[in-house]
């Protein structure tokens, strides 16, 4: 029981604290179905009723940056557990067509078990929601609980739920709800990663359907790699020394493939849950978005840990944290590398002795150098609103933005930011739904993009774009 609540705030690492709404009181009957939206897009209208019939708790995220990746399953698993509790999810607006299409994405991919509701904005200043994710809780009168704010770990969740739940409680399994053999049509935003294998072949993978695809840059041709069944959500990929190397953040393995074979490295297809402290290459990790290989150490991103790993290949492949105090950071907290808190690191990468990430919670570049975790000043120039890739060429820093559609260029030296390429442009508006992905090899920036079979290619000396279909 205690372990289901902490699958889903620990993902949303934070200390629980019932505080009373500005203007609402612990007891007061509200009717929710005057001040919420009565029209979820997965289902059918939300009145009076459906909120006297179970404990509500409405959970109120933003489903456009990685949180909305790491919330759903949990959510799922909860609402499943738990259903004498009726779990609402809204989503940050304003409601527009990149909103819509982001909604409509995560109800046909997750198949959620609960309304998802793409909201306004008003709900959230009906409620004054500062902060998200933020859960308000109401007894099956509608009167008011308490509004949660989430800032640190719980160590226990299950005595504030016990009240409203009894011995009967559903059970169901902890193995992934997201089947391999589910074939959807649509892709969620954070369903693609991008890679080089050569300089004639790149390799991207697709949890959609399950499948890793080798691509030849010249002719377009497609091989599908021979993954093991058991995997998940094949997702990061990194090649060295002729080892492709690729992460399952569904059942939160690494592994290595060579010679048409995959061999499992690290992870033991649990997630953890706590602060992970342990030298173990068995130990659990969480949601491994990117790898990286520098001189034999394989640094990973988990975005669900809020820290960044590092492995020490072809030796003992014991494990150590290498930045990130493992607290849900709601404000910036630079420092000593293992001191500083991140949230939600996501990509990484390394220009000269600097590690660069992308910190999608806060929506900003940090960096690790000699051994100090910063907010690098450049932060400021870069308007990012959704930032989903990085990629190094010498001293230039390229971050792309997916829910703008922009591909911005920092140069480290003199911490310039410019525009360099701007996907709305109506030259690449027929190809371009969402960017997912970029990776930069041999002066040429290779872009992933979700619904079409193309690629783009970038040469970085002349400017030249061109188009790899598949």
């Amino acid at each position: 029981m205690k372990t289901i609540f902490l699958l889903l705030f620990s993902l949303i690492i934070g200390k629980i604290s019932i505080a009373q709404n500005q203007d609402w009181q612990k007891g007061d009957k509200i009717d929710l179905s005057e001040i919420l939206p009565l029209r979820p897009t997965n289902g059918k209208t939300l009145n009076q009723s459906f909120f006297e019939q179970k404990v509500n708790i409405l959970v109120f995220a933003d489903l456009k940056n990685v949180e909305g990746l790491l919330l759903i399953d949990d959510l799922i698993l909860l609402q499943k557990n738990y259903p004498k509790i009726q779990f609402s999810l809204f989503d940050e607006g304003p409601i527009n067509s990149n909103n819509k299409f982001w909604v409509k994405n995560f109800n046909q991919l997750f198949q959620p078990n609960f309304p998802v509701i793409s909201d306004d904005s008003l709900v959230f200043k009906k409620l004054k929601i500062e902060q998200t994710p933020s859960v308000f809780v109401f007894k099956p009168n509608q009167s008011f609980i308490g509004k949660m704010q989430i800032e640190e770990l719980p160590n226990m969740l299950e005595p504030f739920f016990a009240e409203f739940e009894d011995s009967t409680k559903t059970e169901v399994s902890l193995k992934p709800i997201f089947s391999s053999k589910n074939n959807f049509k649509t892709q969620y935003p954070f369903n693609q990663k991008l890679g080089c294998v050569s300089d004639s072949e790149l390799v991207f993978s697709n949890w959609s359907d399950t499948s890793i695809n080798q691509i030849n840059i010249e002719h377009g041709k497609i091989i599908n790699l021979n993954i093991p069944e058991n995997v998940n959500r094949p997702f990061a990929l990194y090649y060295a020394d002729k080892e492709l190397w690729f992460s399952d953040i569904g059942n939160h393995n690494i592994y290595k493939y060579s010679e048409d074979k995959a061999e499992k490295i690290f992870g033991n297809g649990k997630r953890e849950t706590f602060r992970m402290q342990g030298k173990d290459p068995r130990a659990p990790l969480n949601f491994p978005m990117d790898l990286l290989i520098e001189n034999n150490v394989l640094y990973t991103p988990l975005a669900g840990a809020h820290q960044i790993w590092e492995y020490y290949l072809n030796t003992e492949n014991k494990g150590y944290y290498f930045a990130g105090d493992a607290n849900y950071a709601s404000y910036f907290k630079d420092g000593f590398r293992y001191e500083a808190s991140l949230r939600y690191p996501i990509d990484v990468e390394k220009i000269g002795n600097a590690y660069f990430f992308i910190d999608a919670g806060l929506n900003y570049i940090r960096q690790v150098e000699t051994g100090y975790l910063s907010t690098p000043s450049f932060n400021v120039d870069l308007p990012i609103e959704n930032p989903v890739a990085i990629a190094a060429s010498d001293l230039y820093l390229f971050v792309l933005d997916g829910l703008s559609k922009k591909l911005y260029m920092v140069d480290l030296y003199t911490k310039k930011v410019e525009l360099y390429l701007d996907f709305n442009d109506k030259k690449y508006l027929k190809k371009f739904q969402f960017p997912k992905d970029i990776v930069i090899k041999q002066n040429n920036l290779f872009v992933l993009i979700d619904r079409k079979k193309s690629i783009g290619k970038i040469n970085l000396l002349n400017g030249n774009f061109s188009w790899i279909d598949y």
